[in-house]
């Protein structure tokens, strides 16, 4: 279903307002580029590196409490 052109424009008019009011709250300037699949730049350019990607390389061992107990039964584990 297309809307005319009138209103369109109205609704884009109050999208780029609604956006300015936004980023001023916000105190924001300008913003950054989003990351772009297709870009060799790579500031903006996507990561296909999954040693780069992930930061979390060590991950902690699930039956250890955050206190160092081990987890032994349900009960230590749900409770």
């Amino acid at each position: 279903m297309m809307f005319p052109k009138v209103n369109r424009d109205s609704l884009n008019a109050l999208t780029s307002a609604d956006y300015a009011d936004m980023k001023s709250k916000l105190g924001l300037k300008e913003l950054r580029p989003g990351k772009d699949g297709y870009s060799t730049d790579p500031v903006i350019g996507a990561n296909y590196d999954e040693f780069i990607a992930n930061p979390y390389l060590n991950y902690p061992d699930p039956l250890v409490t955050f206190d160092g107990k081990k987890v032994k039964n349900s009960k230590m584990w749900f409770g």
